[in-house]
């Protein structure tokens, strides 16, 4: 995350070691949302979710407890479901809900493990008092059922607590 963050301002620069040019092929999409982040002041994100016409939205850090490399690994680790999702061997299983795909960050620093909530539209920390809500709600989500983008939180469900 460090070396894709550094190239963040010169990503689309073909030049580099083979390891730069790799991280550039593959985390621009990561960089581009990260720089709407930026840009946004931090606004919610809109993320590609199983399919083309699903989409959720993420708040980043909302409780800004992050460092800003932390916050792009966040972002990155939600764009990597859109990436897994575009493997051909899984088009079918996700769209027929046979496979859903969750986001889980890692903090090292702390050990603390985190899913992301798409009814929170966050990254919750997973512990003994909320694991059973995180469960049901990775259980039980619902798309909007709208087929655009999602551009506010209205047309998003309620939101649990914990």
């Amino acid at each position: 995350m460090n070396l894709l963050y550094a190239m963040r301002n010169n990503i689309n620069n073909a030049e580099g070691t083979p390891l730069q040019k790799w991280m550039k092929k593959h985390g621009g999409m990561s960089v581009e949302k990260f720089n709407d982040f930026e840009n946004n002041g931090g606004k919610p994100l809109t993320f590609q979710a199983e399919t083309p016409q699903r989409y959720f939205l993420a708040q980043i850090d909302p409780k800004n407890k992050f460092s800003i490399i932390d916050k792009f690994s966040q972002i990155h680790c939600l764009q990597q479901l859109q990436n897994i999702a575009s493997h051909e061997f899984l088009k079918e299983k996700l769209e027929h809900n046979d496979v859903r795909l969750h986001a889980m960050w890692f903090d090292i620093y702390t050990g603390d493990l985190y899913l992301f909530s798409r009814t929170k539209q966050t990254f919750v920390e997973v512990n003994q008092d909320n694991y059973f809500h995180l469960l049901h709600d990775a259980d039980s989500w619902v798309y909007p059922t709208v087929v655009q983008k999602v551009e506010s939180t209205k047309s998003m469900p309620a939101s649990h607590n914990y």
